[in-house]
C-alpha cells in the first residue's frame, strides 16, 4: 500500500512566519500602547530596568563648574529584591548607561524617594540609594550596601556587602564591606579599609591607608590616618588621632585629645601598654 506524504510547500511555510511574527510584533506593540507613558515592556536585566521620564531637576551636589542635570526613574520590571513593580516611579540618575556602556543601575539596584546617582557612579546587585542620599563620582555600590538619608559618596568609593552610609555622612574615598555603618557626620578618604563591624560616626574621621575592623569604633571627631589599625573592640573617641603605625585592639581605648603613633600595640585594657602617648 502506497502512504501519501503532505508537506507544507516552502512559500506556504514562509508566508506562515510572516504572519506570526506580524501577530506577535502586533500584541507588542498593543501591550506597549496600554502601559504608562515612559514605560516599555521589560526585557533582560543586560537592559535597563528603568526608563528616565520627563520629570527633571539638576543635581543638588553638583561637580565644580558644572550643573548636571537629572532625570527621574520608572520602573520597567518587577524587582522582587527591592520591592519594585513595574511602573513604580523611583529616585533620580543622571543616565542609563554610563559612557562606557555599561547600565547604570545593574541586577536588582535600584534609587529611591530623592536619592541622587550621576557621574560615573554605578550600582550593582541589589544595591540602594534612599532618601535624599547623593552617589556620583566614581562611586560603585555592590552587594546589599545602602547610601542612606542625606549621605554623599563620591571619589573612588566602594561598597559591598551590606555597608552602609547614613545621616550626614561623606565618603569621598575607601572600600567599606560586611556590616560597616558610616553615620553622623562622619568622613572617609583616600585608600582606607573598613570591614567587618567597623563603626565610624559622630565627626570622626579616616584617611589615607588606614584600617578598620572587628567591632573597632571611632567616634567622638576622633581622626585615624596613615596606617593605623583600630581593630577588636577598641575604642578611639574624644578628639584623639590615631595615626603612624599604631595598632589598637581588645579593650584598647584612646580618648581625650591624645595622639598615639607606634609600630605596635600590645592587648591591654588601655592604651598605657607599649605604646607612644602624646598631648595633642
Amino acid at each position: 500500500m502506497k502512504h501519501t506524504i503532505f508537506s507544507t510547500p516552502p512559500l506556504a511555510a514562509a508566508k506562515a512566519t510572516v504572519d506570526l511574527d506580524v501577530l506577535s510584533g502586533a500584541k507588542r506593540q498593543a501591550s506597549r500602547a496600554s502601559q504608562p507613558p515612559g514605560y516599555r515592556l521589560a526585557g533582560s536585566k543586560d537592559e535597563p530596568s528603568f526608563d528616565l521620564t520627563d520629570e527633571s531637576r539638576v543635581a543638588s551636589r553638583n561637580p565644580e563648574g558644572r550643573r548636571v542635570s537629572l532625570r527621574r526613574i520608572r520602573a520597567v520590571r518587577d524587582i522582587p529584591a527591592a520591592g519594585v513593580s513595574a511602573g513604580d516611579l523611583g529616585g533620580w540618575v543622571e543616565s542609563t548607561h554610563l559612557a562606557d556602556g555599561a547600565l547604570r543601575l545593574q541586577d536588582d539596584a535600584w534609587v529611591f524617594d530623592d536619592a541622587e546617582v550621576h557621574g560615573n557612579a554605578v550600582l550593582r546587585h541589589r544595591a540602594q540609594a534612599r532618601h535624599a542620599a547623593t552617589v556620583r563620582g566614581n562611586v560603585v555600590m555592590e552587594g546589599d550596601s545602602r547610601a542612606l538619608d542625606r549621605a554623599h559618596l563620591h571619589g573612588a568609593t566602594r561598597l559591598r556587602d551590606r555597608a552602609r552610609a547614613a545621616d550626614q555622612a561623606e565618603l569621598a574615598g575607601g572600600d567599606l564591606s560586611g556590616d560597616v555603618i558610616v553615620a553622623g557626620d562622619a568622613k572617609t578618604h583616600n585608600h582606607v579599609r573598613l570591614s567587618e563591624h567597623f563603626r565610624l560616626d559622630d565627626g570622626a574621621s579616616v584617611f589615607d591607608r588606614f584600617q578598620g575592623f572587628g567591632h573597632g569604633h571611632l567616634t567622638g571627631s576622633a581622626v585615624g590616618g596613615d596606617d593605623a589599625m583600630v581593630g577588636g573592640d577598641a575604642v578611639v573617641t574624644e578628639y584623639a588621632h590615631v595615626g603612624g603605625e599604631a595598632f589598637l585592639t581588645f579593650g584598647d581605648r584612646l580618648d581625650g585629645f591624645e595622639r598615639l603613633h607606634s609600630n605596635h600595640l600590645t592587648v591591654g585594657d588601655s592604651i598605657r601598654v607599649a605604646a607612644e602617648r602624646k598631648a595633642a
